[in-house]
C-alpha cells in the first residue's frame, strides 16, 4: 500500500514498503549551493555558506501571530466608535483634535482592523509631532504589527511622519525579530521604510546589524528579504552596503543568475561606492564567456544591463557581446538585449557608436 505526500509542490504516491528511516532522517538536497548540505552537517559538500529560504521561512513560522489574535484585538473597539472617530476627524476643529487624541490611545488596537487602520492613517495626517510621539509610544507588539497586512501600513505611514527622535521607538520594538520581520511580505515593507527614513540613527543601525547578522546570502535570495537588501544598498550606511557587496562577491556566478539575488547585484552595481561596484564588475568578467552567458539568462541579462553602465567595464562587456553575438542571438533574452543596444552585424561600428568613439 502507498500514501500520498507533497514534495516540492508535486503530489507523489510513496510505497510504504520502500520507505526507510534513513530516507526520513536524511532528506535529499535540492542543491548543495542552497545551503542544505550545511544544515545537514555535510559542510564539505556545500559550495556556498548560506542558509537561505529554510532559515528565513522557519523564522517567520516561529514568530507567526495567528490572525485570530489580531482580529480579536481589533474587535475590542466597537465599529460604531471607530466610525464616529472617522466622522469627527472629517469634521475638523475641536472634534478632530479630540478624535486624534483618542486614536493615539487606541492606535495599537485599531491598526489591525480594516476600518480602524483608515482611522489611524487619517489621524496621522492631522496629528501634531507631539501627538505622533504619543501614538508611537502607545504601540505595543510591534513585530506582530509589522507582520500584519493592515497594521504594517500604519507603521510605514508613522515612519514617514514621525519626528527624528521617534524613530528609535520602532527600531527598538523590532529588535530581536529582524530576520522574521524582514522575511515577511508585510514586515519587509516596514523594515525598508525604517532604513529609508532613518538608516543613520544608532537604533536603526543596530537593527540593520541584526538583520545582516543571521545570513546575508539567505536575505538576498529570499522572496521578501531581498527587498530589505535593496533598501540597504540604496539608503543604508556604507558599512552595511559593504557587508552586502562582500557577500555577493563570494559567489557571483550563482547570485547573478538567481531570481532575487540578481536584483540585489544589479542594485549593488548601480549604487555601491565606485570601488566596490567596479570590483564586482571585474570579478564578474573574470570568468571566460561571462558576458555572453549572462546575456542569455533570464535574470543574468539584468546584471549585464547594469554592467554596461559601469565606467571602464561597460566597453569591455559590449565588446564581448558583439564578438559573441552569434550565440547571443540564438537566445530569447540575449536577442532582446542586442536589439535594445542596437547591435547588428558590423562589430566595430556598433562599439564606436555605443561608447562615443570615432
Amino acid at each position: 500500500a502507498g500514501h500520498a505526500v507533497v514534495r516540492n509542490t508535486f503530489i507523489c504516491v510513496v510505497d510504504e514498503s520502500s520507505a526507510s528511516d534513513d530516507d526520513e532522517a536524511s532528506p535529499r538536497c535540492r542543491a548543495s549551493t542552497d545551503g542544505l548540505a550545511l544544515l545537514a552537517g555535510r559542510r564539505d559538500e556545500a559550495t556556498v555558506e548560506l542558509a537561505p529560504l529554510e532559515v528565513y521561512s522557519a523564522a517567520v513560522a516561529e514568530h507567526h501571530v495567528a490572525p485570530e489574535a489580531s482580529e480579536a484585538a481589533a474587535d475590542e473597539v466597537e465599529e460604531a466608535v471607530v466610525r464616529q472617530l472617522l466622522t469627527d476627524m472629517r469634521a475638523g476643529g475641536a472634534l478632530a483634535d479630540a478624535a486624534v487624541d483618542q486614536v493615539c490611545d487606541l492606535a495599537g488596537t485599531l491598526s489591525f482592523d480594516i476600518l480602524g487602520c483608515q482611522v489611524v492613517l487619517s489621524a496621522m495626517e492631522l496629528a501634531t509631532p507631539a501627538q505622533v510621539r504619543r501614538l508611537l509610544g502607545g504601540l505595543v507588539a510591534l513585530p506582530q504589527m509589522a507582520r500584519s497586512s493592515r497594521a504594517s501600513v500604519a507603521l510605514v505611514q508613522a515612519l514617514q511622519v514621525a519626528p527624528r527622535d521617534a524613530a528609535p521607538v520602532i527600531a527598538a520594538g523590532l529588535l530581536g525579530e529582524g530576520a522574521a520581520v524582514s522575511a515577511h511580505i508585510s514586515g519587509c515593507t516596514v523594515v525598508c521604510a525604517l532604513i529609508e527614513q532613518w538608516s543613520a540613527e544608532p537604533s536603526v543601525a543596530a537593527f540593520t546589524d541584526e538583520v545582516l547578522a543571521l545570513d546575508i546570502g539567505g536575505l538576498v535570495c529570499h522572496k521578501f528579504g531581498h527587498r530589505v537588501a535593496l533598501a540597504i544598498l540604496q539608503f543604508g550606511l556604507n558599512r552595511h552596503v559593504a557587508m552586502v557587496t562582500a557577500k555577493l562577491r563570494t559567489n557571483l556566478p550563482r547570485y547573478s543568475r538567481h531570481r532575487f539575488a540578481s536584483l540585489v547585484l544589479r542594485e549593488a552595481l548601480a549604487h555601491a561606492p565606485t570601488a566596490d561596484a567596479r570590483g564586482l564588475g571585474v570579478e564578474l568578467m573574470r570568468a571566460p564567456g561571462a558576458a555572453t552567458s549572462l546575456a542569455c539568462h533570464s535574470f543574468g541579462t539584468q546584471v549585464v544591463r547594469a554592467l554596461l553602465k559601469l565606467p571602464g567595464i561597460g566597453e569591455q562587456v559590449l565588446q564581448f557581446l558583439v564578438k559573441g553575438q552569434r550565440r547571443v542571438r540564438k537566445d530569447r533574452y540575449g536577442m532582446m538585449l542586442l536589439t535594445e543596444l542596437g547591435i547588428e552585424d558590423g562589430e566595430h561600428v556598433q562599439i564606436a557608436a555605443f561608447t562615443g568613439g570615432a
